[in-house]
């Protein structure tokens, strides 16, 4: 050591209370700290005991407090390094450049002080916070049957407030912001506790207004089915909101409807297996095809309507009816059949599995906040009877949303959404 707490690099012993030292030669020593993780906060419930090397010699077993041993490859362990010669300090992003990272077969020595693990091998000393070999569990978060109504006011202004809000869109798939009267601003302001809002073809908000003759059934009093929004985008938006600016007493019928299209997923595959595999394996094409505008469009995606990750588990839905395309001329005629018989029984579902419908009337000042990427939405037919039904959207990027939410779950140690329905795990 050239001083207490401090190391020689040529010993590579360097870890004290979390910070490193390393020396040029053998007189400057700098001093470093180990990034941490996000999670190294939080209060843990174990803490390492023991590490030793596997006959393998290429992979580190850790003995937990608590009884656990987990196993941790050397290459890994390399890769995932913390030293600054591999991670910027300020940014904490790799500066290890990947064609420089080789398969390490055996380690040559390998340390467990003061919360770090030091791997030696052939070319290089790693380290490692033990706090990144094992992350502590969040707490589940006690969630209602149901979402309730929140205060447009307090959303904005109250950060506990948002949080609940959020909360509730990421567990239960929707809520209902109330009491933000006919702002015209309102929709905007509340998208912006999220992020910026994600403006498409149709600019960055949007009215649904009955019109007598309507280019969109949306500008229509006809009943809406069941769908998604943008679903052509390669990345569709991801929360929607919807404002009633106007939604007046006298309008009869108009009830928005909702339904989650991962629970959907998760019971057809139950109730359907040979159908849900079809739905996952062969692609839909979804389009939006308009010379007809100021901007034409000609937006194609080719997308299973059901994916599912590695282990089976359904991570996305897509189901959008009026903005299907034909299937690929390449799959044989009995395939497309087959394609046909899941996807009429996936729709039939959608219409019969009334359990799973989620209706609500809005009151003038209310904005309907949904997970696009989740759950289907459409409206009832109504009549105006000398009313208005005004109502105003914005969309918000999923990812966005998925990392607001994220950070007030950590913070609050309370365990996030495991899907958000944007084709992968919530994975922190």
């Amino acid at each position: 050591p050239s001083k207490k707490g401090f190391f020689d690099a040529r010993h590579m012993a360097g870890v004290k209370k979390g910070t490193v030292c390393l020396a040029e030669g053998a007189t400057k020593v700098i001093r470093w700290k180990l990034p941490s993780p996000w999670w190294a906060s939080l209060q843990r419930a174990f803490h390492a005991l023991r590490a030793s090397i596997l006959p393998s010699e290429d992979t580190v077993e850790i003995v937990w407090s608590d009884g656990v041993q987990t196993q941790h490859n050397a290459t890994w362990l390399r890769h995932n390094c913390t030293c600054p010669s591999c991670v910027q300090a300020h940014s904490g992003q790799r500066t290890l450049q990947s064609c420089n990272l080789k398969m390490i077969h055996k380690i040559n020595d390998l340390q467990l002080e003061d919360g770090c693990v030091r791997t030696t091998s052939e070319d290089h000393v790693s380290f490692t916070p033990v706090s990144r070999l094992r992350q502590p569990e969040l707490s589940a978060s006690p969630c209602s049957i149901a979402p309730g109504r929140h205060e447009f006011q307090k959303v904005i202004t109250n950060e506990q407030a948002c949080f609940s809000w959020l909360k509730d869109i990421g567990y239960h798939g929707y809520a209902i912001v109330c009491q933000a009267n006919s702002d015209n601003d309102a929709i905007m302001e509340l998208a912006n506790q999220i992020s910026r809002p994600q403006p498409t073809i149709y600019g960055t908000t949007f009215d649904v207004v009955a019109t007598p003759k309507p280019i969109n059934i949306a500008y229509s009093t006809a009943p809406l089915e069941l769908h998604q929004d943008l679903v052509y985008y390669e990345s569709p938006p991801g929360l929607q909101f919807l404002h009633a600016m106007h939604f007046d007493d006298s309008v009869t019928g108009g009830e928005s409807v909702l339904l989650d299209a991962l629970s959907l997923a998760d019971r057809f595959k139950q109730t359907h297996p040979s159908e849900f595999e079809i739905l996952t394996r062969i692609p839909m094409r979804f389009q939006k095809i308009h010379y007809d505008r100021e901007l034409p469009v000609h937006m194609t995606s080719m997308k299973p309507i059901i994916q599912t990750n590695d282990d089976g588990t359904v991570v996305e839905v897509t189901w959008s009816p009026p903005f299907e395309g034909p299937l690929l001329t390449k799959h044989p005629a009995h395939e497309v059949a087959d394609f046909y018989d899941a996807y009429i029984a996936f729709a039939q579902s959608i219409q019969e599995w009334k359990d799973l419908h989620i209706v609500h009337r809005l009151f003038s000042g209310d904005i309907l906040t949904f997970n696009n990427r989740r759950m289907l939405h459409g409206r009832q037919a109504f009549s105006p009877n000398g009313g208005r039904r005004h109502l105003r959207g914005i969309y918000v990027n999923i990812n966005e949303f998925a990392s607001r939410l994220n950070v007030f779950c950590v913070k609050n140690g309370i365990a996030p959404p495991d899907r958000y329905g944007d084709g992968q795990l919530n994975v922190l």
